[in-house]
């Protein structure tokens, strides 16, 4: 027996709804679902009837954010170039849908909102910081992958030993893929927009999402030392570590975490 095939536009409509929302990952496949119809819209309005892009009210600028001050939350559901789309809609998919699963809808949500605003957030704030030293900066956001990166450290942490093809090739856990995820951001966007300065603020999602990590499993950086700080020194050294001591101490403790997980 074949499935009933829908006659009319309503059938259709409540296939879609049951596909997307009555399914273990709604908010997953609403973002991919909205992404995808940005993209066809942009085409057709920009491309084929020469009618400029619209949806630029919904991308985000550093120039003047607030004239559009949604647009902090909305540039992840605007896509323009279809192989960003579908890789990003891919990774989406695999990270995003795990997430979603293991958490629920609700919280998944506020999660992608809360890594959304704080990479839009702090690039705004990087791009002010600039313009007051004199140098003039700017950022243009659209596209999953910003707020991705947030999604990705969090999967990591929640999988440290998945193994992950890296570019379908490369086969590497996924602990190694967080630290990966942080240098990819930073390079990613500095080659983009052209501002290196600028892009060490948009390590501000990816970072926003390991502390959220950390502080939801009770282990939270700010409260936790290395096990083997000091350790080297004399227990008869009365005088407190300098600054350039506890910076040496703070990079072994992440170049052993980086190994060993």
């Amino acid at each position: 027996m074949h499935p009933q095939r829908p006659t009319s536009l309503e059938e259709y409509w409540q296939r879609l709804r049951r596909f997307v929302w009555q399914s273990p990952e709604p908010v997953t496949r609403t973002l991919l679902l909205i992404s995808g119809l940005t993209f066809i819209t942009y085409f057709i309005a920009a491309f084929l009837l020469g009618l400029g892009n619209p949806w630029r009210w919904l991308s985000f600028s550093t120039g003047a954010p607030w004239w559009a001050p949604w647009s902090f939350f909305t540039y992840p559901l605007v896509s323009y170039n279809l192989f960003n789309l579908a890789f990003s809609g891919y990774w989406l998919w695999i990270v995003g849908g795990s997430l979603e699963r293991a958490w629920s809808g609700q919280r998944f949500l506020r999660f992608f909102a809360g890594i959304s605003l704080a990479s839009s957030l702090s690039l705004w704030l990087g791009s002010l910081l600039f313009g007051l030293l004199g140098v003039q900066t700017g950022a243009f956001l659209s596209g999953l992958w910003m707020p991705l990166a947030g999604l990705t450290v969090a999967w990591c942490l929640i999988n440290p030993d998945q193994i992950v093809l890296f570019g379908f090739i490369l086969p590497i856990r996924s602990r190694q893929l967080l630290w990966g995820t942080f240098i990819l951001t930073y390079f990613g966007f500095a080659f983009a927009s052209g501002v290196p300065w600028l892009a060490f603020f948009a390590l501000a999602g990816p970072a926003a999402a390991y502390f959220y990590m950390q502080q939801r499993s009770g282990g939270s950086l700010w409260t936790q030392r290395p096990a083997y700080l000091h350790r080297a020194r004399s227990a008869q050294q009365l005088r407190p570590p300098s600054a350039l001591e506890r910076a040496w101490d703070w990079l072994l403790y992440w170049w052993e975490r980086f190994k060993h997980g």
